[in-house]
């Protein structure tokens, strides 16, 4: 990454952060702004008035470009007539679902679905211990009540007995209604969630089409990654995730691990992570064969040039074990840890999927659409830590295989990596 593309990066990360600190500020206690004319201003309206501003912004930039497609293609540059159309469908498409969901009836309706919100948030009481004192319950009959009354003599059945602690037997797996918030239709920082899903997911189509689709993606990757690339990927997902959740506003650090699944999955839930590892192997290696047979020789190489480039540009162990973390970390962290308590297994999995570009309109997409899944059913028995585990390993096992032997599994990687 060039310095000027860092710099931009930082101060739009600065911006996007800022503005999700003010949203869960007013999620926390709506408050309004006050005109010189006493008339207050709500500033939850104000912010889905820029929400709708940025709405036509959108929907203005692709009818300029579908004109330019149009009327004078000659204005587009090295910019084809279908890459333009593209782009130009998707950015109308991502202002108009986006002036959609400003609606509450809008949100209503899709709240069908994402998860209800749990009715009782409360967590449920620790069942009391039996009671060991001497004394005989009122409704039993003691079998010797001379000895019995010699050894209780003197005690009493009310409190002055110092009460026992309460103990609670260590789990191996937190309760899955922990990891479901649900989706509230009212909520202005639900309503902010969609929005980064919609126009990341939007911005994204609009990148790859003007770049050039997987060849051009590809060409981008033949440059290798540095770890500013990796940063500049992994920072983002970590701030937006701790942020989004409310740390400083609406939680304590304590409450967002706790919001975000960050703890250790423990010895059940690491052997399970590990065990999932070999079978999501096993599943894709399958589900690659099915593929290859498929399709022909030259229609599986297009498919996979983009992968194929990612996957060669990482050159040594280290770089394999930086890609492999930064990706378990900031993915699960955003996808498995924020928006899957929100929108459920499923929408979050299909999230993540289409935010892989490099498998974009390919078979692969099924394929890591399955990896998703198994992700986000361990988050939601074991915690984000277990899904952090398996993302980890699915990713650094065939790095590492591609930078010891890479003519021998170069057939492999592009549908191990993660």
């Amino acid at each position: 990454m060039s310095l000027d593309e860092i710099l931009t990066l930082v101060i739009l990360m600065a911006m996007i952060t800022g503005a999700v600190i003010v949203i869960n500020l007013i999620e926390r206690q709506p408050i309004a702004l006050v005109r010189r004319t006493q008339q207050p201003i709500d500033l939850r309206s104000f912010v889905r008035q820029i929400m709708f501003l940025l709405d036509i912004l959108a929907l203005t930039f692709g009818l300029i470009l579908l004109a330019a497609a149009l009327l004078k293609p000659d204005i587009l540059g090295d910019v084809n007539e279908l890459e333009a159309w593209v782009s130009s469908l998707a950015a109308i498409l991502t202002g108009a679902v986006g002036i959609a969901l400003l609606s509450p009836d809008v949100r209503q309706r899709i709240a069908v679905l994402f998860p209800p919100p749990p009715q009782n948030r409360e967590t449920p009481p620790v069942p009391s211990l039996p009671d060991w004192t001497l004394q005989p319950k009122p409704q039993a009959t003691p079998l010797f009540p001379q000895i019995l009354n010699y050894y209780t003599e003197g005690m009493t059945s009310d409190s002055s007995l110092p009460p026992l602690p309460a103990v609670r037997v260590a789990e191996d797996r937190r309760p899955s209604s922990r990891a479901r918030v649900g989706f509230r239709p009212d909520s202005i920082v639900h309503l902010t969630a969609l929005y980064i899903c919609l126009y990341g997911l939007g911005l994204q189509v609009i990148t790859f089409a003007l770049g050039g689709g997987l060849t051009g993606l590809a060409e981008t990757y033949e440059n290798g990654l540095g770890i500013a690339d990796l940063l500049a990927n992994f920072i983002p997902l970590v701030v937006l995730s701790l942020f989004g959740v409310g740390l400083g506003t609406r939680r304590n650090w304590a409450q967002v691990r706790e919001r975000l699944g960050l703890y250790w999955p423990g010895k059940r839930g690491a052997m399970i992570a590990l065990a999932l590892v070999v079978a999501l192997f096993i599943f894709v290696i399958t589900l690659g064969a099915i593929w290859m047979a498929l399709v022909s020789e030259k229609t599986y190489e297009e498919q996979t040039k983009a992968s194929d480039a990612l996957a060669e540009s990482v050159n040594s162990i280290w770089l394999a074990l930086l890609v492999a973390a930064t990706a378990a970390i900031g993915e699960e962290m955003a996808f498995r840890g924020a928006l899957q308590p929100v929108f459920g297994l499923w929408p979050t999995a299909i999230i993540f999927t289409l935010s892989h570009a490099q498998y974009t309109l390919t078979p692969a997409w099924l394929i890591i659409l399955g990896v998703a899944v198994a992700f986000g059913w361990l988050r939601d028995r074991y915690g984000t830590g277990a899904a952090m585990i398996t993302h980890f390993f699915y990713n650094f096992i065939p790095l590492a295989l591609s930078v010891a032997m890479p003519e021998e599994v170069l057939g492999l990687i592009f549908l191990l990596f993660r």
